[in-house]
């Protein structure tokens, strides 16, 4: 999707996040519409409505992200993903294996809980306009 992925390692060079698409597909808009409780809104006053003249492409893509750690430690990381919004200001995140937290229009949060010597794999399914 051409976003950015920040992970803050320290040095903690022992814990890894592989980020991966695993799926990437075009949404028709009835399928955009039954999505719809999903959406991301700019304010507390909710989603705003508008006209649509014309009908945009929507994009699914499912992406996993597979953290993994080698310490003899169990450890809590933060995988953030950027990127999301891209001006439209209707992303919607219609699955996700942990609950995350919106961060801003543009990024979401995930804390991921990684056993000792383990690996975890978040995933989410995003629903854009790109």
């Amino acid at each position: 999707m051409g976003s950015d992925l920040a992970l803050k390692t320290g040095t903690a060079f022992d814990v890894k996040v592989q980020p991966s698409v695993e799926k990437r597909e075009r949404v028709t808009a009835a399928e955009w519409e039954r999505t719809g409780q999903w959406r991301i809104t700019r304010n507390a006053d909710g989603p705003v409505t508008y006209t649509i003249e014309e009908h945009p492409v929507y994009w699914r893509t499912q992406m996993a992200w597979k953290v993994t750690n080698a310490r003899a430690v169990p450890v809590e990381v933060d995988v953030v993903q950027d990127g999301l919004d891209n001006g439209w200001h209707d992303t919607r995140v219609s699955a996700e294996s942990l609950p995350g937290r919106q961060v801003s229009l543009d990024s979401r949060t995930w804390r991921v809980k990684v056993p000792a010597r383990g690996a975890v794999t978040l995933t989410a399914t995003i629903d854009t306009r790109y």
